[in-house]
């Protein structure tokens, strides 16, 4: 091998070490960042990262209504294997479910859904308390943090989030027959399945009130 095929190999290992160097810096940068929000506990500053850099992505594999519906009622081992999140040793699992809809009934803690389906569904807007949408999202996970305290914070962070930008207080006029589009979570526990009615809890909606 001469000389300049020598030197040409040795510059293309370098740009190659180079580029993924630099690849793997980049990541590990951004997984850094994650890790030291967690570490150091900032809840509010981890909820809006994952509000505005990872939520679209997740809910773009959110279960359509109709389809968790009937996987609810025909098969629910599939269901929970497929979708399910759960945090821990537990018989409840969450969903990310999306769908469109009248709204049939309206209070003020809830829009019930005008659904086709099996069963009755609702929408909260108002007293989110619970840890539904954390765990549907499948992106927090209780061993990233120190204690079960911290991570309930996110919950509360999120939560919080939710009842100030997804559900306004514009939503106070909806009126029965308008229009709802929505991506949600939803929680089942295996013991319960076939409860009358399920709560959604929105992370993003829109409502069109019709004339």
């Amino acid at each position: 091998m001469n000389r300049k095929k020598i030197i040409y190999l040795l510059v293309l290992t370098a740009i190659g070490i180079f580029v993924a160097y630099n690849s793997v810096y980049i990541e590990n940068l951004e997984n850094k960042r994650q890790k030291d929000m967690v570490k150091n506990f900032y809840p509010r500053e981890l909820v809006n990262y994952f509000w505005e850099n990872q939520l679209d992505k997740l809910l773009s594999n959110a279960l359509e209504l109709e389809t968790f519906d009937s996987l609810l009622n025909n098969d629910t081992e599939y269901l929970i294997k497929q979708y399910g999140h759960a945090v821990g040793i537990t018989s409840n699992y969450c969903f990310l479910v999306k769908g469109k809809s009248k709204i049939k009934q309206v209070n003020p803690e809830k829009l019930s859904l005008g659904f086709t389906g099996n069963t009755l569904y609702n929408v909260l807007i108002k007293f989110i308390f619970s840890n539904t949408a954390r765990d549907a999202t499948g992106y927090f996970k209780v061993d990233d943090f120190e204690n079960t305290m911290d991570f309930n914070a996110v919950s509360s962070e999120l939560n919080s989030r939710i009842m100030n930008e997804v559900v306004p207080g514009k939503y106070d006029t909806i009126g029965i027959g308008s229009s709802i589009s929505f991506f949600g979570a939803i929680e089942i526990n295996e013991t319960d399945l076939f409860k009358e009615e399920f709560d959604i809890v929105p992370l993003k909606m829109n409502i069109i009130n019709n004339e």
